[in-house]
């Protein structure tokens, strides 16, 4: 049985988690946090008959909400890690490793030829011509996934590109999912998983309640027991296992390529040197981060309790959630703009521009109340206390990035520069076509 315990003034508080079912939805468009650090925000007055009372700041009407740089900028709102702290994470790993296989002439084991169905429907996809304007070549990925029509299993010649896509395949189908008896996914979610999909496809591409000591004081009402969803990680549990498998393929293909005895022994190429721990060691560090990662989210839902087999795994991962902003690779800028092709036809290059991260609330509510008992410590439980059930506060992540027509492709530095200075996804896009 999934369940917590937590005190409640002399009593003890039992929830069975497997007894639950949640339901996740996005509970705003825009929150006050989002003006925090903006460069375009207006002035206005408190009260226009008083102008001693002063200003205000507040993001104009006309214009979108910001994007964050780096996962590290973002407010806290909620317990929960996002998912695309894991992907970050993932993100700056792959890049790495694939400059430490180009350094030992080992390209072509990262990047082997695709499982040849898959390159088929991605050459039907693309095509020879440029996708028509307002459109793009993943708008089919998207389709068929959620259709049946792909199924995105790696084959027997897959690549890890065809992993990786299985991995983020669960964004777009998330009642496919084995914990989706557990969790009802709201539709304005639902949009928000798919721009996950289709930011994260394109860069693959290239606490406990606090204990009230003593009794109340009497005559005074005591505090209500508030009972509301707990969950550390945003709850996309297939999508972690699918990750995990990808990485354990991704050890296995080195293996194959140096040899058990190099893995063991060569080192990730870094941007100040070398990795003290060697690639094997790396590889199963990512791989066991996402497998402590979906069983933590399975044991949240309700699904089941952590396996023994997997305590190892979690453990290492309830490590890094403690700290995950102090990441270096939380840290990192990920805005850029990247050239996909030349357009003779336009005479532009055809590239793809990520801009940041766009943040939304989640409101987690019960959609089925978990059973709940309270116990008067050492006897049988009460029943005459009616707990108070609210929902909880998270927020969600998506990356945001778009295709657009350029005459050239700025550096990192002038794009990022271009960002700061526009902030909104409207105002970039514009500033880029010029």
């Amino acid at each position: 049985m999934s369940r917590y315990l937590f005190d409640w003034y002399v009593h003890s508080v039992e929830v069975d988690r497997s007894t639950q079912v949640l339901e996740i939805e996005v509970a705003e468009l825009e929150s006050f946090h989002t003006a925090r650090g903006r460069t375009d925000l207006e002035q206005i007055p408190v009260n226009p008959a008083d102008p001693s009372l002063g200003t205000i700041s507040v993001v104009p009407s006309r214009i979108g909400p910001r994007l964050y740089a780096k996962l590290s900028d973002l407010p806290d709102r909620g317990s929960w890690v996002p998912a695309q702290a894991f992907a970050v994470k993932a993100r700056a790993f792959d890049e790495r490793l694939l400059a430490t296989a180009e350094s030992l002439g080992r390209e072509g084991l990262l990047l082997p030829p695709s499982d040849p169905e898959m390159k088929r429907l991605v050459d039907a996809l693309m095509g020879k011509e440029p996708p028509p304007e307002g459109t793009s070549f993943i708008d089919g990925f998207v389709q068929r996934i959620r259709d049946g029509r792909l199924d995105t299993t790696p084959g027997t010649q897959a690549a890890v590109s065809d992993h990786q896509l299985h991995a983020l395949a669960p964004l777009l189908v998330p009642e496919w999912t084995p914990e989706a008896e557990r969790l009802v996914v709201g539709p304005e979610y639902r949009g928000g998983l798919e721009s996950q999909f289709r930011g994260l496809s394109v860069q693959e591409r290239e606490t406990r309640l606090r204990k009230v000591e003593g009794l109340p004081a009497q005559g005074h009402m005591p505090r209500p027991l508030r009972v509301e969803p707990r969950l550390s990680i945003e709850p996309l549990a297939e999508h972690y296992r699918r990750c995990a498998e990808t990485y354990r393929f991704l050890q296995r293909a080195c293996e194959e390529s140096l040899g058990a005895d190099a893995l063991s022994s060569v080192r990730r190429a870094l941007p100040e040197g070398r990795k003290d721990d060697s690639l094997l060691d790396e590889l199963v560090w990512m791989e066991q981060l996402f497998r402590g990662a979906h069983a933590i989210v399975r044991e949240e839902l309700g699904v089941e309790s952590i396996p023994d087999a997997a305590l190892p795994a979690t453990f290492l991962t309830r490590q890094w959630l403690q700290t995950w902003k102090q990441d270096s690779d939380i840290q990192a800028d990920i805005r850029r703009v990247m050239p996909l092709e030349f357009d003779k036809s336009r005479g532009l290059t055809r590239a793809m521009a990520v801009m940041g991260f766009l943040s939304a609330p989640l409101e987690a509510r019960f959609r089925q109340v978990p059973q709940i008992r309270v116990f008067e410590r050492g006897s049988d439980p009460l029943a005459d206390v009616e707990p108070t059930i609210l929902p909880a506060q998270f927020n969600t992540l998506c990356p945001v990035a778009d295709e657009v027509y350029v005459r050239t492709v700025p550096d990192p530095a002038t794009f990022r520069e271009l960002c700061d200075t526009h902030c909104s996804r409207e105002a970039i896009l514009q500033a880029l076509q010029v």
